[in-house]
């Protein structure tokens, strides 16, 4: 077929999941029922005893009454989770992926696969699964890794390269720290890589894992090369590669607060951004919001932006907005989607004035420890934690030489917390 076209057994259904093998396909509809068609000559299709061709997608009798909660492809071989987190194989089991013991080569319908802690007569509930060429891999409800199969390049992660007939939990990395939970894992021909609850990424067995260039590893490994601070969810695998994904993260705001009079620049830091028409930022602060234009930065990779005039309200009229408050951010590329800050930006109220300070001079080598009165209301000078001062020369009087072109002029630092107050 060259052209795409309606599958008419599927015509009516709902298709919630599509999984692809060497030579035969399934799809999970949204009644929980699984589909099946393609070749089947080592069973994976798990139709009955004697079909291994199907022209046309079947439905597989086994799962009646048993509905589906997810499904997985192999090359020769497939995997199913009921909604009750028992797992499934069926297809070929020569090489130990179907975690059925050595004496079975092929399996011509779903059949339960039990995944027992060490010890332990108690079987684990099934969250997700993945099928690579000749091993699997599942999760259980715990986070816990366990793989089975085909061995020769490590990729079960146990540490060795000896098949595995019966399912075992993969429980430490490379230097021999104990794995955290797990959240995804995926398999390709010949590796593994999963994602653990911190959003770190891990990679194992044979080819391109991230490491640079081709590996082999017979222990998980975290992968650190062009990570930087990404928080990874998800992740996609073939036959050779991996594609992980990181949602937009913002993580920093400097400086951190400013005044209600707004117009203090800020530079935002985080992953994933790109230079967009539609950038901006949201401020979000009680039970108002605002929103302004930002600029990427090509240097840094981040963001920039001036903030907006934060009114004052009396308590009366917004009793959520009392100075000084926490203020959210949340940064959207498309102007659609919105990723929030993960620390709050501080607005404080615009009066502080410097009242005196004391000593009035000092020597023009620096050094000169100076106090500074300020005024200012108790609840603002419990939440600002520095203030950077700024020295300026005092503007020109009349008859008097302002300054020459080598006079210095000390400015306030960027970290200023009030620097365009």
């Amino acid at each position: 077929m060259l052209t795409p076209a309606i599958l008419k057994p599927l015509r009516d259904k709902r298709v919630t999941k599509i999984a692809c093998g060497e030579s035969h396909s399934l799809v999970l509809t949204d009644k929980a029922d699984v589909y099946a068609w393609g070749r089947g000559f080592e069973g994976q299709l798990g139709l009955s005893a004697s079909i291994e061709v199907a022209s046309t997608p079947q439905y597989i009798k086994s799962f009646y009454g048993m509905p589906v909660q997810t499904i997985e492809a192999g090359a020769y071989f497939s995997l199913a989770i009921t909604k009750e987190g028992h797992l499934y194989g069926w297809g070929e089991a020569k090489m130990g992926q179907l975690g059925s013991g050595k004496g079975q080569r092929e399996v011509r319908r779903p059949q339960r696969i039990p995944i027992l802690p060490e010890g332990s007569e108690q079987e684990q509930s099934v969250v997700a699964c993945s099928a690579g060429f000749g091993h699997s891999a599942c999760l259980t409800q715990s986070g816990d890794l366990y793989t089975w199969g085909f061995n020769i390049y490590g990729q079960l992660g146990l540490g060795d390269k000896a098949t595995r007939w019966f399912p075992e939990r993969v429980s430490r990395d490379i230097s021999s720290h104990n794995l955290a939970r797990q959240i995804k894992v995926k398999c390709s021909n010949y590796a593994t890589f999963s994602i653990d609850e911190y959003g770190h990424p891990y990679s194992w067995g044979k080819g391109h894992l991230g490491h640079t260039g081709s590996t082999i590893l017979e222990l998980p490994k975290m992968i650190e090369t062009n990570t930087d601070n990404r928080i990874f969810t998800d992740m996609c695998a073939n036959d050779d590669s991996i594609l992980f994904y990181a949602p937009i993260r913002v993580y920093d705001i400097t400086p951190a607060c400013g005044p209600s009079k707004g117009n203090t620049l800020i530079n935002i830091t985080g992953t994933g951004f790109v230079n967009s028409e539609k950038l901006r930022v949201r401020f979000t602060y009680g039970d108002l919001s605002q929103e302004v234009q930002c600029a990427f930065d090509e240097a840094t990779q981040g963001l920039v932006c001036r903030t907006p005039k934060f009114e004052e309200f009396d308590g009366e009229k917004h009793p959520s907005v009392q100075l000084p408050c926490d203020c959210f951010l949340s940064v959207t590329q498309d102007g659609i989607n919105y990723s929030e800050c993960e620390m709050p930006f501080k607005i404080y109220s615009n009066e502080i004035n410097l009242t005196s300070l004391n000593p009035k001079s000092g020597s023009v080598k620096g050094g000169s420890e100076v106090t500074l009165f300020v005024d200012l209301d108790e609840v603002t000078a419990g939440s600002i934690q520095n203030l950077t001062v700024g020295f300026q020369p005092r503007g020109k009087k009349a008859g008097t030489a302002g300054p020459s072109s080598t006079d210095v002029v000390q400015k306030p630092s960027r970290q200023s917390l009030n620097e365009s107050s």
